[in-house]
């Protein structure tokens, strides 16, 4: 048997803010931008575990484009994470989330 809770936005975020390894991983806009994609994802796919530490490993926030070169050499544009992998625009900013790969 599991038992199962729905967590909130809120709850989302204070796990990662109570945690004092990754805490840091993501903005608060980030954080929200990504409960909402995997809220979205698991009304098609079934319930997802709150694991942050799993979470952290597979998901990364970058600034920019600039910022997310560093780590991918051979990206160019954002259209080249799109096409490799997830990528979540997190709104009003420049920032923008992408699953690692």
């Amino acid at each position: 048997m599991a038992i199962k809770e729905t967590i909130t936005q809120s709850q989302f975020i204070d796990a990662f803010r109570r945690s004092d390894y990754r805490k840091d991983s993501f903005s608060y806009d980030g954080l929200k931008a990504l409960y909402n994609y995997l809220w979205e994802l698991s009304e098609d796919i079934g319930d997802i575990e709150l694991d942050i530490v799993a979470i952290d490993c597979d998901w990364t926030e970058y600034c920019n484009l600039e910022d997310l070169q560093n780590s991918y050499e051979d990206v160019q544009s954002l259209d080249d994470v799109r096409y490799n992998t997830t990528l979540i625009e997190i709104p009003n900013t420049s920032r923008f989330i992408i699953g690692n790969y």
